[in-house]
């Protein structure tokens, strides 16, 4: 309630205040601003100075650097073809050496004689007329038939399937019939009489394999004893040409990796 009076009062002076005079002023016109009063950035003109390339001097060698890249260029290439030149090289001794050692190699026949010699294979109990035994010698499995009381003597493995001849069948006058394909041979000879893998099983063997001896050799009886005569070198002949051909693998036959 204090307050209201001096409210009041202070509203009736302001009533009659009367600003002071001011200076007369032109007729209002649409006023300029510059760019600058408004809030706008100015673009920025950055001042033309014309370039000019500096003067060949002796310290400045163009020439000296265009050489030395031509040069560098060449001796890459050079040495490029350098090392391709060495690697084709490379390959070709490789081929060459991997071509002779895959060659078979050459056995001198001579290293290791052949030795015929009578060979003790069966006793004569343990083979009665039509029958077939054998015995193993010198590496070698060799058979023996008694044909009606006739001796012959074959390789224990009748072709085309390997068939022991043990398990063949004597059909009399020398012959002997394998039990698979049911191709018969002569024991006296070792060729094939008739045909050739006659029997239904044997017929498919025929499309693999063609017309093959059996090894025959000579038998005879000595006291209680069936001997058959043989090279018996046989096996060392054959593990000769086998193992020079694992030492020559090695390059233990002519020093190639030594």
């Amino acid at each position: 309630m204090v307050l209201l009076p001096l409210v009041v009062a202070t509203t009736a002076q302001a009533r009659f205040f009367v600003p002071a005079a001011q200076p007369a002023q032109p007729a209002p016109g649409p006023a300029l601003q510059q760019p600058a009063q408004v809030g706008f950035l100015q673009p920025y003109a950055e001042p033309y100075v014309e370039y000019m390339a500096p003067p060949l001097t002796a310290q400045t060698p163009v020439a000296a650097d265009s050489s030395r890249g031509v040069f560098g260029a060449m001796f890459y290439a050079g040495a490029g073809a350098g090392v391709a030149l060495l690697g084709i090289m490379g390959f070709t001794k490789a081929k060459s050496a991997l071509a002779a050692r895959s060659a078979e190699p050459v056995m001198d026949a001579k290293s290791i004689p052949s030795k015929q010699a009578w060979v003790t294979f069966v006793n004569a109990a343990d083979c009665p007329p039509g029958t077939v035994a054998s015995g193993f010698q010198y590496g070698q499995e060799i058979a023996i038939a008694n044909d009606a009381g006739k001796f012959y003597a074959v390789a224990n493995k009748l072709p085309p399937t390997s068939q022991p001849a043990t398990f063949g069948e004597i059909l009399g006058g020398g012959k002997l019939k394998e039990p698979i394909t049911g191709t018969t041979f002569d024991m006296r000879t070792g060729k094939v009489i008739g045909e050739w893998c006659p029997s239904l099983i044997g017929k498919a063997f025929r499309l693999l394999v063609g017309p093959t001896t059996v090894n025959t050799y000579p038998v005879r009886k000595s006291g209680n004893s069936l001997q058959v005569q043989i090279n018996i070198n046989a096996k060392l002949q054959f593990e000769q040409s086998y193992w020079r051909g694992v030492l020559d693998a090695q390059g233990k036959v002519d020093g190639g990796y030594y």
